[in-house]
């Protein structure tokens, strides 16, 4: 049976390929627009029914950007998995993606649902009174964001000369700037929407 399969990736590399590039533009893309159109939706401070039916319809495109990535990374990397697992670049990008799956998981199963019909003039918490609801979304889109893009960075770069631990590194750093970005952004909105008419 893994002689069958890896016998189909190495056949059908150059399709897997292109599914595969085909699955970054749809995440990534889907990520940034959803991004985009979560801080527009958010300068009320508000998400109604219409703005969260095009968010829905937006997740339902990065979740199917998922699947694609998961099952041609899967068989491309069937198709010689020593060689690809040595990659420092490869064992970085697996990790990055897991993160997409587990924030994107949590914004749009968790975060988002309770965010529509809600007003952000009131203390609504995701965690206790550790984190605002409205702080969460911010984050969380930034880590959205900030992963598609270092996964097709990543991709993107085939010489890229650096060990995993430099690539993590650089990973978190930008995650970090991102999230205090973010933050900002929500703050700003935020301090706009307390001032009087």
């Amino acid at each position: 049976m893994l002689d069958l399969l890896q016998s189909i990736a190495q056949t059908h590399r150059d399709l897997f390929l292109v599914l595969h590039l085909f699955a970054m533009v749809i995440g990534l893309g889907g990520a940034t627009y959803t991004d985009i159109l979560l801080v527009r939706f958010l300068k009320d401070l508000r998400i109604d029914a219409k703005e969260a039916d095009v968010i829905r319809t937006m997740s339902k495109a990065v979740f199917c950007g998922v699947v694609f990535a998961l099952v041609s990374g899967f068989m491309l990397f069937a198709a010689e998995p020593e060689i690809i697992f040595a990659k420092p670049k490869f064992r970085a990008k697996m990790l990055i993606f897991a993160v997409i799956m587990v924030n994107g998981y949590m914004l749009h199963r968790v975060v988002l649902p309770r965010l529509i019909h809600f007003s952000f003039d009131t203390e609504h918490y995701l965690i206790s009174k550790f984190l605002h609801l409205r702080h969460a979304g911010f984050i969380m889109g930034a880590i959205s964001g900030i992963s598609w893009y270092s996964v097709f960075l990543l991709g993107g770069f085939s010489n890229l000369a650096l060990g995993f631990w430099h690539l993590l590194v650089g990973y978190l750093a930008t995650l970090v700037v991102g999230i205090v970005i973010a933050l900002m952004i929500e703050k700003k909105l935020k301090g706009a929407s307390d001032e009087p008419l």
